[in-house]
Formats: C-alpha cells, sequence, structure tokens
C-alpha cells in the first residue's frame, strides 16, 4: 500500500493497478487484523503509524524501482515524497477498516482513492 502511495504522490496520478493493490491490501488487512471473537482487533487504531514508520524505508526503495520507471534513486525519491502526507493517506485508509464492515468497506476505499492524484478520474463512470 505504501509503495503505491508513494508512486501515487510522486507522480500525480492514480494508475489503476495502483488503486485496486491499495483497495486489496486495506481489505486485507481488515479480514487479518480481526480477532477470531469478531469484535477486536490485533492492531489497535492508534497503532499503525509506528508500523508503518517501520515499513516506509522498505517501500521507499521498492517504489523506487517503479516510480518515473525506476528514474529516481531511494535518497531522490526520499526528497520528491511528502512523508507526512503518505502516512496520513495510509493511517485514513486504516481507519476505515474500524469503521466500515467488510461490506461497505469497499466502498468506503473508493472514495478515498478518489481523493488522491489523479483519483477523480478514476472508476469514473461514463
Amino acid at each position: 500500500m505504501l509503495i503505491q502511495l508513494i508512486e501515487n504522490q510522486v507522480e500525480q496520478r492514480l494508475r489503476n493497478s495502483w488503486a485496486i493493490y491499495i483497495r486489496d491490501a486495506i481489505m486485507e488487512i481488515q479480514d487479518l487484523n480481526l480477532m477470531d471473537n469478531k469484535k477486536s482487533h490485533y492492531v489497535k487504531a492508534d497503532a499503525w503509524e509506528e508500523l508503518l514508520e517501520l515499513g516506509f524505508d522498505a517501500a521507499i526503495y521498492q517504489a523506487s524501482l517503479e516510480v518515473g520507471n525506476g528514474e529516481y534513486q531511494p535518497v531522490q525519491l526520499l526528497e520528491l515524497a511528502n512523508k507526512a502526507e503518505i502516512m496520513r493517506t495510509a493511517n485514513q485508509l486504516l481507519s476505515l477498516t474500524y469503521s466500515h464492515s467488510a461490506d461497505s468497506l469497499g466502498s468506503a476505499i473508493n472514495e478515498e482513492l478518489r481523493k488522491l492524484a489523479g483519483g477523480a478520474d478514476w472508476n469514473k463512470v461514463g
């Protein structure tokens, strides 16, 4: 998810493959994070920031292979990316897993994806 959010922000567009990957990742996180009792979560809503921090550097390296067809070195991409904004977006997407059922989560994610750069044209009818 972080890789695609970095790509989206730096390239200022939303490819369908990125949107689908983000959507699927959030939906899978919701499923994996729900304990067997279907009421509690393994990762509490306020605990994602630390986990996202741990994954961000790895995501920058992976994204450097993809953004602009590998045009940027990881250190260059780190300078281009607005980490705070990416983390805010990731947290927003993850927060949906606590406030939406599995049935309504997909639609809620789609609404958030439409707010990303290039998202207004993504998943547009007609």
